[in-house]
């Protein structure tokens, strides 16, 4: 069986326009060519990207404006998010808080116009006399997040549900002596309306760099997944992407925070809109 191979090449000072996809044709029975499985591969990587880290958006919300321990803002995230959060201590992962963030048992619409239903769950470590957002900080700490019952999509009628698990560790400093973080996912992506099951498996480095005076985030790794026709692919980012603002690659015009998004195959785009 073959795998198919995308390249993710890093331009510095540019999130990610588009992603080059390259390598053969996975052997399989479906009738599908070869370039309808590399969209699709493209899609379900940009919306594992998507709810990956818009569940640490979710997640660093609830802890930092309501959260034991945590940093108390005005933010009012339970009447933006129509969910409840509550702590517990953890029994499971040592010294720290569980977070507990549950929205409701239909997908219901949120402040930013997604619509949620289910339960996200945080394993936050930290030390005595520090407020949890700390522990981002903190090296060989490590930051667990799992989903139960969790789904986010555009309507009520059309929410993906997501379960698995993703971590984050802090390094402490690489040799460059800029802070960095590995994070790991494990995530599958059970589309709504019987629109299948897609896996991501991503391993990557996060490194906070500074470059002619701005900070970026440096990202190197790789992704191993299954997307939702069947077909194995793997991502390599060939060379470090250079992210700012945030930790979030952006998929299409730069600025424009928006679901639209574009392949690139063998020099021919492809627009797709990520849920």
């Amino acid at each position: 069986m073959k795998t198919k191979n995308l390249l993710l090449t890093g331009i510095l000072g540019i999130a990610l326009a588009g992603v080059l996809l390259t390598g053969c044709k996975k052997d399989s029975t479906a009738t599908t060519s070869s370039t309808d499985s590399d969209i699709t591969s493209a899609q379900d990587d940009g919306n594992a990207n998507t709810v990956s880290n818009d569940a640490k958006s979710v997640s660093d919300a609830a802890m930092q404006t309501n959260g034991l321990h945590a940093m108390h803002g005005s933010f009012n995230f339970s009447a933006y998010y129509n969910a409840t959060i509550t702590w517990a201590i953890d029994t499971t992962h040592g010294t720290g808080d569980t977070l507990y963030i549950k929205f409701p048992s239909t997908p219901t619409q949120c402040g930013d116009g997604k619509y949620r239903e289910g339960e996200i769950i945080v394993y936050w470590p930290y030390e005595p006399g520090r407020y949890l957002w700390q522990a981002y900080l903190d090296s060989n700490v490590t930051i667990t997040e799992q989903f139960n019952g969790y789904a986010v999509g555009d309507a009520s009628n059309n929410v993906n549900t997501v379960s698995g698990k993703r971590t984050w560790t802090n390094e402490g400093q690489n040799q460059g002596g800029y802070e960095n973080w590995n994070f790991t996912a494990n995530l599958t992506l059970t589309y709504a309306n019987g629109g299948g099951t897609a896996t991501w498996n991503s391993i990557r480095n996060n490194v906070l760099t500074e470059v002619n005076g701005t900070w970026y985030y440096s990202i190197t790794g790789s992704v191993e997944g299954v997307n939702r026709k069947g077909a194995d692919y793997t991502i390599n980012i060939t060379s470090p992407l250079y992210i700012t603002n945030s930790l979030s690659v952006n998929f299409g015009t730069i600025g424009a925070c928006d679901a639209k998004a574009v392949a690139t195959i063998n020099g021919v785009d492809y627009p797709f809109y990520m849920w």
